[in-house]
């Protein structure tokens, strides 16, 4: 992947971009894994070298389905096609393999209880470290 793949996972995003992307990590593995990609030519270091590329291609398309479901903004990364955050996607996107299949499922983030909002109120927002100098 280049530069330019790399951004359209990047803070700023869209579907278009995601899935494009997606099609260039699964085109790489693919290329790895059916030995297209030339590598160095030492047998122990093209092994290792196929080995972290194909499970980094794995990471990187989990990632990039994740970031084509979540249809909204939050955090630090932006969808300019779905610019608002939804309280409906409080909640973390999970993946399972099952056979060949990569399964997604959501857990709902459980909304803080009670005595930790007590406890964030009570207690001041910023600590003073200049004790450590």
């Amino acid at each position: 992947m280049c530069s330019s793949d790399l951004q359209k996972v990047g803070i700023l995003r869209n579907d278009r971009e995601l899935n494009d992307a997606l099609v260039e990590v699964i085109r790489l593995r693919e290329e790895v894994e059916f030995d297209r990609l030339k590598l160095s030519g030492d047998i122990d270091s093209d092994i290792r070298n196929k080995s972290r590329i194909i499970n980094a291609t794995k990471l990187a398309q989990l990632i990039i389905l994740a970031a084509i479901e979540r249809r909204e903004s939050r955090g630090s990364h932006a969808r300019t096609d779905f610019p608002e955050t939804k309280q409906i996607w409080r909640k973390n996107i999970l993946f399972a393999k099952n056979n060949s299949d990569i399964l997604s499922f959501h857990k709902p983030i459980p909304l803080p209880s009670t005595d930790l909002e007590k406890y964030l109120r009570s207690h001041p927002k910023t600590k003073n470290y200049g004790h450590l100098e």
